[in-house]
């Protein structure tokens, strides 16, 4: 489990959870980045690397050595619960 957080005042605390997902299967509550693109990572050359997961394409997309890959097999940010901080 990830945690991100803000210690400066207002703003939002998100607790993550990577969910193992293939093939263009976007899990409920994934963490939507803008438009049609959520928040993924996948493994290539045996690292995980950050990604983009496109609504209608078939994988996630990272970047690596200067050349964007597509992965099949690829895990995806879920939101588990998010706390709104007004101060």
């Amino acid at each position: 489990m990830s945690k991100v957080s803000n210690q400066y005042g207002k703003g939002v605390e998100i607790c993550v959870s990577w969910v193992k997902a293939n093939n263009g299967d976007i899990p409920p509550k994934s963490i939507h980045a803008g438009g049609s693109t959520y928040v993924a990572r996948a493994k290539h050359n045996g690292q995980y690397i950050p990604g983009k997961l496109i609504r209608g394409h078939k994988g996630v997309y990272v970047c690596y050595g200067g050349v964007e890959h597509c992965k099949n097999y690829y895990e995806v940010t879920k939101a588990l619960f998010i706390i709104y901080i007004y101060v």
